[in-house]
């Protein structure tokens, strides 16, 4: 916990910033994954629950207004795992710097007295070691949320869809 609370002070608002960019891509995709089905529809000539929103137009009109949403929902989502994906390498490789200055900085503040009884083992150890250990943590934890947040999306993705599949993927989940 308190390496996560100096992450979190390290990062400040740009942690928002992440987990907007995670939430955005998450549900462009899953609005992307809910084109599927109107295009599917319009392709077999059948009917969907989505049909009744697109009724008023002819045929070649639905289809392209869905592909056109389905195209430009993968576009803003590409954009999205783009900014998300630079941000967080931003945030990861920040923090490991952060840390590694911080690190040497008090090492440098106590003084020789100090250093010479960590000795050089223990300070390369802590420099070269123990930083970028706490920093690949905190990468974990990113990777970790922004997992968490793609599946909860296209939990509710399946939800709509379809409830009992929706409901038996959540079990699945909760079983695993």
């Amino acid at each position: 916990a308190p390496l996560l609370q100096d992450f979190k002070n390290y990062a400040g608002a740009r942690l928002w910033v992440a987990l907007g960019l995670m939430l955005l891509g998450a549900f462009a995709e899953g609005f992307g994954i809910l084109m599927l089905v109107p295009l599917a529809a319009i392709a077999t000539g059948t009917a969907s629950r989505f049909s009744v929103f697109i009724d008023w137009l002819p045929p070649d009109g639905r289809f392209q207004l869905m592909l056109l949403l389905f195209v430009g929902a993968m576009g803003v989502r590409s954009l999205m795992l783009y900014w998300r994906g630079q941000e967080l390498a931003r945030l990861g490789s920040g923090y490991e710097a952060s840390l590694r200055i911080r690190a040497a900085t008090i090492l440098a503040q106590r003084g020789w007295a100090f250093a010479s009884g960590v000795g050089q083992a223990g300070m390369q150890a802590l420099l070269l070691t123990d930083v970028p250990r706490s920093a690949l943590a905190v990468t974990q934890m990113l990777n970790f949320t922004t997992a968490f947040v793609l599946l909860s999306v296209q939990l509710i993705v399946a939800a709509i869809l379809s409830p009992v599949l929706g409901a038996i993927a959540l079990a699945v989940l909760v079983a695993g």
